[in-house]
């Protein structure tokens, strides 16, 4: 009996010790994963520290690496450049080709099938469309160009004599104004015989280099051109397909309301891009146009400008494409061009070219463009100044849209953070030193 009362007692106690040995177990093996967590962590913030460490050291190399592999895929760039532009055309001949098609085959079996045709066909059209018109271009651009280029240079000779007879005929008349110029003119005469001799060798090996590499980089971008053309085509018959492949990627990255933030702000950042770009594409062909119906009419009643009518449309044309500074960067050199032929119909020009940048300022743009951007002058004034600084005439012309998505994106944040705290969203409510608003709503709330 002793022996079995010792066993009932000493049962509870082994299952207790069971239990507290488990239970440390337990402990011990939560705060060993715990700090082997902790230790992952810890090498791997001192594994990036000593990378981060190491590429500052080899800043160079780094940059001469990440150059060598935008170099290299240069001709991707231009592939997605030449997708995104043409995309529009695709898929409004894409619709145009399907209800072709459907009407000659009736199988609704074969829809897809359709679809997979059309859209082929609509690629297959775009691209020999774009390379005919470029082509066609070329042909009449080209000797266009050349022409006025070679008539420029042979008329410079007069045109410097007669603004040196120009020159001299107002010194004549002024004394005072001789009297002042005349001795800066001599150091200068001497200057420019001292620089030509001394440096005239320079000069020659200097612009011998420039040729050659401009050389080069035509043909090297010549080949980019023309890879990327050719990845396009691919983009564009598959353009479904890679998006899909996009959105499939951001949901299993992301969260899903923050995978469907990220769709919104993309989709809203092309709607964006497309709107600025391609529509200020087709605003500069519509202004270039116009310059050059403008200068023909023009030269019915001044003769000179026919010369260069071509040359000075398809520099404002071009130079359109540049936000905010595109009128003045084509305008100046081309009103200054036709001065020097005649200064009264280079004066006559420009005031025609006030009124063409107002018709485009006022009603072309608005209406092509429409209100994809919505940006105050000021706006679009710092962000073409910060663009052209950092990325030159490609951070020009995508300064715009990109400053109007970073700012369409602060003003949704800020309306949620106003209608959270219950305040108006409009900006009309908070201009002045009191506003209106804020005036009447102690009023309202005394009179509830």
């Amino acid at each position: 009996m002793a022996e079995k009362e010792k066993e009932k007692n000493t049962a509870p106690q082994s299952q207790e010790t069971k239990k507290t040995a488990e239970e440390s177990n337990k402990f011990s093996f939560r705060h060993a994963r715990d700090f082997q967590g902790q230790a992952i962590a810890a090498f791997f913030v001192i594994g990036a520290a000593l990378l981060l460490y190491f590429l500052l050291l080899r800043i160079h190399v780094v940059t001469d690496i990440l150059g060598a592999l935008m170099s290299a895929l240069s001709p991707v760039v231009f592939g997605f450049v030449f997708a995104f532009v043409l995309t529009p055309a695709v898929r409004f001949f894409q619709k145009h080709f399907l209800r072709l098609l459907k009407k000659i085959v009736k199988k609704n079996k074969k829809k897809r099938n359709l679809e997979k045709i059309a859209r082929r066909l609509s690629v297959l059209w775009v691209i020999l469309l774009v390379v005919g018109v470029i082509i066609s271009l070329l042909f009449a651009i080209i000797p266009e160009f050349l022409n006025s280029v070679s008539m420029l240079a042979k008329n410079l000779p007069n045109y410097a004599s007669s603004l040196l007879v120009y020159a001299e005929r107002i010194l004549e008349n002024h004394p005072e104004i001789s009297k002042v110029v005349t001795p800066y003119l001599e150091n200068l005469t001497e200057y420019v015989e001292d620089f030509l001799s001394g440096y005239l060798s320079s000069i020659l090996t200097t612009a011998y280099n420039w040729v050659s590499t401009g050389v080069v980089t035509v043909f090297l971008i010549l080949y980019n051109v023309l890879l990327g053309l050719i990845i396009s085509v691919y983009l564009l018959v598959d353009t479904e397909y890679y998006l899909g492949l996009g959105k499939k990627f951001v949901f299993a990255a992301l969260p899903k309301k923050k995978a469907a933030v990220l769709l919104r702000t993309m989709h809203k950042a092309n709607r964006i891009y497309s709107g600025a770009i391609l529509g200020k594409i087709l605003d500069s062909v519509v202004v270039g146009m116009l310059c050059f119906i403008n200068t023909m009419l023009l030269s019915l009643f001044f003769p000179t400008l026919s010369e260069y009518s071509f040359l000075v449309s398809l520099i404002v044309g071009v130079t359109n494409i540049i936000p905010f500074f595109g009128p003045y960067i084509g305008g100046i050199p081309s009103t200054l061009l036709i001065m020097c032929i005649n200064p009264l119909h280079g004066l006559i020009f420009a005031a025609s070219l006030v009124v063409l940048q107002q018709f485009d300022c006022n009603f072309l743009e608005p209406h092509i463009v429409g209100d994809k951007i919505g940006l105050k002058p000021l706006f679009v004034l710092v962000a073409c100044l910060a663009g052209g600084g950092l990325f030159g005439i490609v951070g020009m012309l995508i300064a715009e849209p990109t400053f109007a998505l970073f700012y369409s994106l602060l003003k949704s944040y800020l309306e949620i953070r106003l209608e959270a705290k219950q305040l108006p969203v409009e900006t009309e409510n908070y201009v002045g030193a009191l506003s209106t608003y804020f005036e009447q709503a102690p009023k309202k709330q005394k009179e509830e």
